[in-house]
């Protein structure tokens, strides 16, 4: 099979290391945003990006556990298909971690590096 990754501009890694550099740093550092408060704590599913965490547990509240902002995915992309970070009603169409990128695929997208084994801005 072949190897398919898919590229968008507004698919990248965190400029920094949230673990490092403050926020919570979930594994789900993407865009330069980094959670300003550590959603497993203050609420929410643990989803959190930029600023926000989700206001609901997906896991209790249905979907597939990675809701945003208010959102939590309408299928549990595990059992549907997708590399399980479905957002919205979507579902990533490749695993990420197989055929490349983070494994924070978003709709169709994958991100075109691994932010966990690149290097991070400086810190």
């Amino acid at each position: 099979m072949s190897r398919v990754v898919l590229e968008a501009a507004w698919v990248m890694c965190a400029s920094v290391d949230c673990n490092a550099s403050g926020g919570y740093g979930d594994g789900s550092e993407r865009v330069y945003e980094c959670a300003s408060v550590d959603c497993n704590v203050e609420g929410g599913d643990g989803s959190g990006m930029g600023n926000e965490c989700a206001s609901v547990d997906c896991n209790v509240e249905g979907g597939d556990g990675s809701g945003m902002g208010n959102e939590c995915a309408s299928v549990d992309c595990n059992v549907e298909g997708g590399d399980g970070s479905g957002m919205g009603n979507e579902c990533a169409s490749v695993d990420c971690n197989v055929e490349g990128g983070d494994g924070s695929g978003m709709g169709n997208e994958c991100a075109s590096v691994d932010c966990n084994v690149e290097s991070f801005g400086s810190v």
